[in-house]
């Protein structure tokens, strides 16, 4: 008897890519957890009610990838980022939660 999530679907049939055209299922998804490199296009302090955070807008390397914006804690983040910096971007559950100067 065939397990609930057994319909007789093959494994790229399901799951977080399930219906994406073509080349877009092999993506990975931003849902999980994951590290990726991109250069800064644009980079803002802000202080909000005494708390300081960078709004940031990154150019995602890599064919076809999505570029990302977000708002990040001066803790999780430099403040003095420049457009043009290349960066390495912490991502869970499609949020940008941490930023640092790419090493390499």
């Amino acid at each position: 008897m065939p397990g609930r999530g057994d319909a007789g679907l093959r494994p790229e049939d399901s799951g977080l890519t399930a219906g994406m055209p073509g080349g877009q299922a092999r993506r990975m998804s931003f849902l999980l957890p994951q590290t990726r490199t991109g250069t800064v296009a644009t980079a803002r302090v802000v202080d909000i009610h005494g708390d300081r955070y960078v709004d940031l807008a990154v150019a995602i390397e890599g064919a076809g990838a999505p570029g990302a914006t977000g708002r990040v804690s001066v803790m999780e983040c430099p403040e003095d980022l420049t457009p043009g910096e290349r960066v390495a971007v912490r991502f869970t559950m499609g949020v940008m939660t941490r930023v640092e100067r790419a090493t390499s």
